[in-house]
């Protein structure tokens, strides 16, 4: 039989996906432990993929198409398929006021262990230059629909403090008896739950051999964002530390010091040259500040983007499917929102214009159907 296949856009709506999957499955009264893995993985991706805005704590900032395969007559999944598109990677180096910078960082910061802070040899969000652009602590948008009296986007917000927890889970009490509270405790309880999600997904064993990997690639990026240049676009000798400590955590040891170094790398163009003969030679030459800054913040963009596939890749094997027997297809579309940031490349360009096409489609389709049925 050929495939039907049926899809429907959740705009900038996580929520609207998840119920939509789980009102699919309601019909079977066990508990699948296959929907649980989905909804699962999708939890897991919004570490890496969604980050705090303006006017979302937990914004999406990258499109994802879920297929989820279904067995007809039983009504079961057999299997899922997921895609992602234009992951927000200038997020990753520049931050607007009132946003953070995806979860992952924050999350890995405040929670990790002690043997895994000192192991990726973590420091405070305040002392990495990717993050403390802007406020680190995660501020919450009141949930009043008036937004039109807001003046500024910090008006409408106020810190979110959870309280302090001991290691037996119970409150914690400062000196005259009250309870303690914090600011970074959200992301310390996230960080727990992400190690449980890893586990649903990937296996207790897996799960940590993964979440090793991707911690030893953010600690390098975070590192790699401090690593700064003079004016003449020299490596500051205040930074060339996180540079050693960026290779490392990439794998690259032979990268960390001497002129090969992963920070005078940055700092260097490679010019082509042809002599007599047509002879090619390649010509090294210092850039000045602008341009190695643009190189370090342009490698930190592409190993992250690369590490989001990766993780998508990771899942796709998971979620693959366990029968050829499946007759029908739904396909689920989670688009990022529009953002309009204070300085605006290419990257937001395409995501914008790819956000506003998606809700003329969206439009179109609709508006069109409910049109015909009224005429008919």
């Amino acid at each position: 039989e050929r495939l039907t296949e049926k899809s429907f856009i959740a705009q900038q709506k996580s929520e609207s996906r998840r119920a939509s999957v789980e009102g699919k499955a309601a019909g079977k009264s066990e508990k699948s432990p296959f929907l649980e893995k989905i909804k699962q993985v999708g939890l897991l991706l919004e570490a890496f993929g969604n980050a705090k805005t303006v006017r979302n704590d937990n914004s999406s900032r990258f499109g994802k198409y879920l297929k989820i395969f279904w067995d007809r007559e039983t009504g079961t999944m057999k299997g899922a398929r997921m895609r992602q598109y234009l992951l927000e990677k200038t997020r990753v180096v520049t931050l607007d006021e009132g946003h953070r910078n995806y979860h992952i960082f924050y999350w890995m910061l405040q929670g990790a262990t002690n043997e895994e802070k000192s192991n990726l040899q973590l420091l405070s969000p305040q002392e990495y230059f990717y993050l403390n652009q802007n406020d680190f602590e995660l501020d919450r948008v009141t949930n009043k629909r008036d937004m039109s009296k807001r003046k500024h986007p910090k008006d409408c917000r106020k810190n979110y403090i959870v309280y302090k927890m001991d290691s037996n889970g119970k409150p914690v009490l400062d000196r005259n008896g009250n309870i303690q509270k914090t600011v970074d405790g959200d992301d310390k309880i996230n960080m727990g739950l992400l190690r449980g999600q890893f586990e649903v997904v990937f296996g207790a064993k897996e799960a940590k051999s993964r979440m090793d990997q991707i911690f030893h690639i953010c600690s390098g990026i975070l590192r790699l964002g401090n690593v700064d240049f003079d004016t003449q676009g020299k490596v500051d000798k205040k930074t060339e530390a996180d540079g050693i400590v960026a290779a490392k955590m990439f794998g690259l040891p032979e990268f960390a010091a001497g002129d090969t170094s992963l920070a005078n790398r940055l700092s260097t163009d490679l010019l082509s040259s042809f002599g007599a003969g047509g002879k090619p030679s390649i010509i090294e030459a210092h850039c000045d500040q602008r341009r190695a800054r643009g190189y370090r913040d342009a490698l930190a963009k592409a190993i992250y983007g690369r590490l989001f596939i990766k993780i998508f890749e990771w899942c796709n094997e998971k979620l693959k499917e366990n029968s050829s027997k499946y007759d029908q297809v739904i396909g689920m579309l989670d688009i990022f929102g529009f953002e309009i940031f204070e300085t605006n490349g290419f990257e937001q360009m395409c995501i914008n214009y790819c956000n506003e096409k998606l809700q003329q489609t969206f439009n179109d389709h609709f508006f069109q159907k409910e049109l015909r049925e009224y005429e008919a």
